[in-house]
């Protein structure tokens, strides 16, 4: 069962930080290329139920991934470097999904949460 308790999800130097609802249904380790070069554990949201706040000075710098027909676009902060998030390209609709990273929350706000590693995109070829 998932705690509907908004959770908060901030770099290490607290420029950024992403406050979603409540807790995921579930953390995703996925196994492509770039999510394991990020070491991201993603909790998937609707892109309307994610707020960011940005501390004056703070801002944040993105990666469009394109390869292999994925339109994500990771978000990091520009000060410390931490990965905060993947959005998709096209955010016209606010139902749509994005992926927050959960290893930016505080470890006891999530220790219930199920854990899956995903090797489906190895599994299908892509990246």
């Amino acid at each position: 069962m998932t705690s509907k308790q908004p959770i908060k999800a901030t770099c290490h130097c607290g420029n950024l930080t992403i406050t979603v609802p409540g807790q995921p249904e579930l953390i995703n380790e996925c196994q492509c290329t770039i999510c394991r070069s990020y070491g991201a554990a993603w909790g998937y949201y609707k892109i309307s139920e994610a707020a960011w706040t940005i501390k004056d000075g703070g801002n944040f710098k993105e990666y469009a991934r394109t390869s292999l027909g994925s339109n994500h676009i990771f978000r990091r902060c520009d000060h410390c470097g931490c990965v905060m998030c993947w959005w998709p390209s096209d955010t016209k609709d606010p139902g749509a999904e994005c992926g927050i990273n959960m290893r930016m929350v505080d470890p006891k706000k999530l220790e219930f949460v199920e854990r899956r590693i995903s090797y489906e995109d190895l599994l299908n070829g892509k990246e």
